[in-house]
């Protein structure tokens, strides 16, 4: 199990991390049906049409023929399809994320200076990422130095 499956699955289920890894542990099969996500290819074979043509449908481009977007309506929601903003970011090259880089993340000013950083930046729409230095000079001159 990822460390990605292991965060959906801790947040999700609101568990301790004994109860988790007990759970994981018992249980593998279960975690991996939950997490499992619809995609626009789970719609396409479902509705019987094209990756494409699924796209054009759910994102309401023109010519698209009434009954493929009526094929395609009926296959997303019986999936739960949902469409992932974050790749819809990435495909348009924007990810919508912005690091808020700290000294240190474990004192009191800093901590409220960032909570309150994610808060505005949340509020615009964007995805704040939090970013401790530690301390650690490697980690600061490639975010600061490197122009990459």
């Amino acid at each position: 199990m990822t460390l990605s499956h292991f965060l959906c699955v801790f947040l999700e289920r609101s568990l301790t991390p004994c109860g988790f890894f007990w759970d994981a542990l018992s249980r593998p099969a279960r975690f991996s049906r939950t997490l499992k996500r619809a995609t626009i290819k789970d719609v396409a074979t479902l509705s019987g049409l094209s990756i494409c043509t699924v796209s054009r449908a759910l994102r309401g481009l023109p010519k698209i023929s009434a009954s493929a977007k009526a094929k395609v309506k009926d296959a997303a929601e019986k999936l739960g399809y949902r469409p992932s903003a974050a790749a819809a970011r990435l495909r348009g090259g924007r990810t919508g994320a912005v690091a808020i880089v700290v000294p240190t993340a474990t004192t009191w000013y800093f901590s409220q200076a960032a909570e309150a950083a994610e808060e505005i930046i949340a509020d615009g729409g964007l995805d704040p990422m939090l970013v401790s230095l530690r301390g650690q000079e490697q980690v600061q001159s490639r975010i600061f130095d490197d122009p990459a």
